[in-house]
């Protein structure tokens, strides 16, 4: 085992353990030295403008470092580039494809032409070393994109700022929705590269706003950045009305439910708190990173930070994600609460439920032991054999004994009756007497207890 080091401005550190052998490229595990002491800006255009592709991962291999992570996909634009003063979209599937028409990279990206917006959607391993070499971005960032850092953070660092702000599916017809979706930025003095490995509509939405917007605001690399965090915090807020709606609805409902509707009415009670508590874990950063973000540029910690003015905009996002984090609070109490009130009104249904059943149980029991002994009676003078009181020649009868067994019977409901009531009057008091027993205890208690509190302070 060994300890794997970066470099940084303030001296070498350790990164991580790597095992030897174990990795096939010894570059995956190694943090090369970070050039720090090159003077401004400078994007090393020839790099882009050599680069062909043909380095690169062929199409469905996937990554040592991604595990079963497919590289490339279906043909599709993973690269869209934005200038402000361009207003079409260069959209393509593979990095060198952007360059279009014998178009150069120093014309692409001149600084001149307005500030420029490259989004990367699903970069390869020789795509991020290309954009690392050409940007000057650190191995340390690079780890975190590659890796898909899923802890939100932003990190100064010499020539540009480091954001990770994720987002989360919004399709709702899919399996992952409302799954983290990981977002990166990186913004330079002069421009921005984002990173992302799921398609997001954030992108698009902050572009047609600057077409909208442009002439109406100056728009810089850290105005972007704001707008994509903008946009990203936006998203959340039709799930949350949804979420607060549905917890109005269910917190008026709960008490209504009919019989046939408990099993849909905890589904959905169910839903909603798993979709509250999502969205929760989701927000839960957010803050944080805004608000680090804030200070960072109030105190100005790095050489490149972003403009003062765009500290009010980052308060403004901040404000909204803690409006929105409480009101999930607020409403994963209301559902908690409608569900507890759920759950206790079944509890006395069944109870109730349960007392009806033993009450049936009780007089079909008396019933029981009245007819019994009358079964008893009547089955003794219906044997088939001579019994007492039976006609004959000799002795006709009469219906004495049918009136007599007729009257013994009538007696024994009569008194069977009675005892009943009696002994469920006896119970039930009995029931009472130690109910007000217990209560007449607990009150003595209580005032031996306030007796005793008033004499010690008393003799205090």
């Amino acid at each position: 085992m060994t300890e794997v080091y970066e470099y940084s401005p303030s001296g070498m550190r350790a990164r991580r353990p790597s095992v030897d052998g174990a990795s096939q490229h010894s570059d995956q595990d190694v943090c090369y030295p970070h050039d720090d002491n090159k003077e401004g800006f400078e994007i090393d255009f020839t790099a882009l403008d050599d680069f062909n592709g043909e380095d690169d991962v062929p199409c469905g291999v996937a990554n040592a470092d991604m595990g079963s992570r497919v590289v490339r996909v279906a043909p599709q634009d993973h690269f869209a580039f934005f200038s402000t003063e361009c207003e079409e979209t260069i959209r393509a599937n593979e990095f060198s494809e952007i360059f279009k028409d014998g178009c150069k990279a120093k014309e692409l990206f001149d600084a001149h032409k307005g500030t420029w917006w490259l989004d990367c959607y699903d970069p390869t391993d020789a795509e991020m070393k290309l954009l690392a070499k050409a940007f000057g971005i650190h191995p340390l960032t690079v780890e975190d994109i590659q890796h898909r850092e899923a802890r939100e953070k932003v990190e100064m660092f010499r020539n540009y700022y480091f954001v990770a702000f994720h987002a989360y599916e919004q399709d709702v017809e899919s399996d992952d929705f409302m799954e983290m979706v990981p977002f990166y930025l990186c913004v330079f003095p002069e421009g921005v590269i984002s990173f992302h490995y799921s398609p997001v509509p954030h992108c698009a939405t902050v572009r047609k706003r600057i077409r909208q917007l442009k002439d109406h605001v100056t728009v810089t690399p850290d105005w972007i950045c704001y707008a994509v965090i903008d946009d990203i915090t936006d998203s959340f807020a039709p799930v949350i009305r949804e979420i607060e709606q549905e917890g109005e609805i269910v917190e008026q409902t709960v008490f209504d439910a009919r019989d046939d509707g408990f099993n849909e009415m905890l589904r959905r009670i169910g839903k909603a708190r798993a979709k509250t508590l999502s969205m929760m874990r989701l927000l839960s950063g957010k803050a944080d990173v805004v608000g680090m973000f804030t200070k960072r540029v109030s105190e100005g910690l790095s050489d490149h930070v972003p403009k003062g003015h765009i500290s009010l905009y980052l308060g403004d996002i901040q404000d909204h994600i803690v409006t929105m984090y409480q009101s999930l609070i607020a409403h994963e109490k209301i559902l908690s609460r409608s569900h507890l009130n759920y759950l206790s009104q079944l509890q006395v249904q069944s109870i109730d439920a349960t007392h009806r059943v033993t009450d049936t149980l009780g007089k079909i029991t008396v019933i029981g032991t009245i007819l019994i002994p009358m079964n008893f009676v009547t089955g003794l003078f219906a044997m088939n054999v001579r019994i007492p009181g039976e006609s004959t020649d000799e002795n006709p009868g009469n219906f004495g004994w049918f009136f007599g067994i007729l009257g013994v019977l009538l007696c024994i409901i009569v008194t069977a009756t009675l005892v009943a009531k009696w002994y469920l009057a006896h119970v039930e008091k009995k029931i009472r007497g130690n109910f007000r027993n217990s209560a007449s205890d607990n009150s003595i208690r209580s005032m031996r207890s306030k007796r005793s509190k008033h004499t010690i302070n008393t003799i205090v």
